[in-house]
């Protein structure tokens, strides 16, 4: 891995550093080359260091470093900014000081100062592969984890899926069962509802016609009650006016026999001069009278006879008026009951053609409905799909930044 790579780098580095900076010494302790070394640059953290001074020179330099520490610096290093502490300086005057010989406590604090130097080193290193470590077994974890994740939502999703396509399927399903019930129970509606319209016509059309005929039978005995009682009244009125002509005869006649009586006795009391002429006027008047009668008699039969025969015509007159009447009346209501029959026929007709496209167009409208339903759950569907992808590919792209 690069991060292992880099750290050996960083490591090996900080060794050739190490060994750089770390003076040689003699057997007795004390570091080799009397009392100057050499300006050394290494790989690792840079570390400046200058011509030391002599001996007692360094030791002068470092009793005065804490109050003039901006007197020590030499060369290039004076255009540096040393910082409030001119940590650099005192670094470069506690690395070019070498004790001497008697002086146990320098090299005791220099030898300190090496092996803590050496500790701290080490420690960092160890550090650092602990880090690494962590790191890449943190890292494992995580990928695993997010692997973990991915699977389980990708299973879930795939279920959540799946579960709600069946629950589409189920709810499609019931949906186009509901529609086909609801159709079959509007056609039952409409099939029941013409039938009972049919039924009300053919009985609204039996008790029409029961009335006309019940009607007709009506006003029939009524034209024959009205014939019958005018035939009685034209009787009644010819026997009467048949006794009035034989009382007025009667009448006549008894006044006529009596007028000649008294006719008779004027004449007779007269006298006998005027008996021949009264007995001739007299014959000649019941002549007269006889023939007068005969006359009357003759009208008066003749009368009887041409008045029965208007009534006899009358009445046939009357009589056909009323059959044509009744046959009139009788075509009327058979072209009534043809028409009313052919318009309930058209009306069926009409009627079941308007149940038929409204069926037509109930089942269209189910049509497109199912079929919207379909569209919009496949795009639903479809939408789905492209959220578990986006949401599939966020997911691989977290795992991947991790």
């Amino acid at each position: 891995m690069k991060g292992w790579k880099t750290a050996e780098s960083i490591n090996k580095a900080a060794d050739a550093g190490l060994k750089a900076k770390q003076p040689e010494l003699d057997s007795g302790g004390i570091m080799k080359g009397g009392g100057r070394t050499k300006s050394v640059e290494s790989q690792g953290p840079t570390i400046k260091t200058q011509t030391s001074a002599p001996a007692s020179d360094s030791k002068k330099t470092i009793k005065n470093s804490p109050s003039s520490p901006s007197q020590n610096t030499q060369g290039s290093n004076m255009a540096t900014n040393t910082g409030l502490f001119n940590f650099q300086s005192i670094m470069n005057q506690f690395y070019n000081w070498t004790p001497d010989a008697d002086d146990t406590a320098g090299q005791a604090l220099k030898n300190t100062f090496l092996a803590d130097n050496v500790q701290t080193v080490m420690n960092n290193q160890m550090a650092k592969d602990l880090a690494y470590t962590n790191a890449e077994i943190a890292t494992g974890q995580m990928t695993d984890a997010a692997k973990l994740e991915l699977a389980n939502t990708s299973m879930i999703m795939e279920d959540e899926f799946n579960y709600g396509m069946q629950k589409m399927g189920a709810e499609y399903d019931y949906q186009s069962k509901f529609a086909v019930d609801e159709a079959n129970r509007a056609l039952n509606a409409a099939a029941q509802a013409g039938d009972i319209q049919q039924n009300q016509t053919k009985l609204e059309g039996d008790q029409n016609r029961l009335n006309i005929a019940s009607q007709g039978r009506e006003e029939l005995k009524q034209i024959n009650a009205t014939g019958d009682q005018a035939v009685r009244q034209v009787n009644a009125q010819g026997n009467v006016d048949i006794n009035k002509i034989g009382a007025q005869g009667q009448v006549d006649k008894a006044n006529i026999n009596a007028q000649g009586n008294v006719d008779l006795s004027k004449i007779g009391a007269q006298g006998k001069v005027d008996e021949t002429n009264i007995y001739a006027q007299g014959n000649v008047d019941k002549s007269n009278i006889e023939a007068q009668g005969d006359v009357d008699f003759t009208k008066i039969g003749l009368q009887g006879d041409e008045d029965v025969r208007k009534i006899g015509a009358q009445g046939d007159v009357d009589k056909a008026n009323i059959g044509a009447q009744g046959d009139q009346d009788v075509r009327k209501i058979d072209a009534q009951g043809f028409m009313d029959q052919a318009l309930q026929k058209v009306k069926g007709s009409e009627d079941r053609k308007t149940i038929v496209g409204q069926g037509d167009q109930d089942v269209r409208k189910i049509e497109t409905t199912g079929s919207e339903e379909r569209k919009n759950m496949m795009q639903q569907t479809t939408e789905e799909g492209k959220t578990a992808a986006r949401q599939s590919k966020y997911a691989r792209g977290l795992a991947g930044m991790f």
